[in-house]
C-alpha cells in the first residue's frame, strides 16, 4: 500500500501544480501578445533598416563605379600626357643641339671675319702710309 499511497500523492502534487488559474493563463497570453508585438515591431525596424542599407549599398556601388572611371580617364590622360611631354622634351633637345651647332657656326663665322677685318685694316693703314709718305 505504501506505493499506491506515494502514487496517489504524487498525482494530486502534479495535478495542483499543474493547474493553473484563469488569471494567470490570461497574464501569460498578454505577456506572449506583448512579446509577439515588441518582435514584429523588431523584425519592421530591421526590415526597414535592411532596405535603407541596401540602397546606401546601391549608391556607394555606383560612385565606386564613377570613381573608377575618373581614375581610369585620368591615368590615361597622365599616360597621353607624358607621352606628349616625352616627345616635347626630345624636340626642345633636337631644338638644343640645332641652336649649339648654329652658335659654334657664328663663333666661328665671328672669328673669321675678325681675321679678315684685321686683316683689311691692317692692309688699309699700309696703303694708308704709302699714301702719306713721300
Amino acid at each position: 500500500m505504501p506505493i499506491r499511497s506515494f502514487i496517489s500523492l504524487f498525482l494530486s502534487f502534479f495535478l495542483l501544480n499543474a493547474c493553473y488559474l484563469q488569471r494567470d493563463g490570461d497574464a501569460l497570453e498578454a505577456q506572449v501578445r506583448a512579446l509577439e508585438a515588441r518582435q514584429n515591431a523588431f523584425i519592421s525596424t530591421v526590415e526597414s533598416e535592411r532596405g535603407e542599407l541596401n540602397v546606401m549599398l546601391e549608391d556607394a556601388e555606383a560612385e565606386i563605379q564613377l570613381l573608377q572611371a575618373a581614375l581610369q580617364e585620368a591615368q590615361t590622360q597622365l599616360s597621353h600626357n607624358s607621352a606628349g611631354l616625352g616627345v616635347e622634351v626630345d624636340e626642345l633637345i633636337n631644338e638644343i643641339s640645332e641652336l649649339r651647332g648654329m652658335l659654334e657656326f657664328a663663333n666661328h663665322r665671328v672669328q673669321e671675319l675678325s681675321q679678315e677685318i684685321e686683316i683689311m685694316r691692317t692692309d688699309f693703314e699700309i696703303q694708308l702710309q704709302s699714301l702719306t709718305t713721300p
